[in-house]
């Protein structure tokens, strides 16, 4: 569940799989509407909550079991972070 992330670098990650520019997802905290579109809040595994950024989800394809989960988990947010373009884009 690696994901290139879309937002700065970080430094010492302790997998040594990794690319320097790849991070693990540990969990997804929360879906917004950003920047023009629909953005999850992600955790990366190893690093705290002031690490946490926002991802399109096409950054995540490779943490796809971890959207998913969340996804179902948490339907009328995703609806209504995707409501919420479809508002602005009129």
């Amino acid at each position: 569940l690696v994901i290139n992330k879309e937002e700065g670098e970080k430094e010492g990650d302790d997998s040594e799989e990794l690319d320097e520019d790849e991070y693990e997802v540990e969990r997804i905290l929360d879906v917004d509407a950003v920047d023009g579109q629909v953005k999850y809040k992600v955790r990366w595994k190893g690093y705290g909550s002031g690490e946490d950024s926002w991802e399109p989800e096409e950054n995540l394809e490779s943490a796809r079991l971890i959207l998913d989960e969340y996804i179902g988990s948490h339907q009328n947010k995703v609806v209504k972070a995707r409501d919420t373009l479809k508002g602005r884009k009129k």
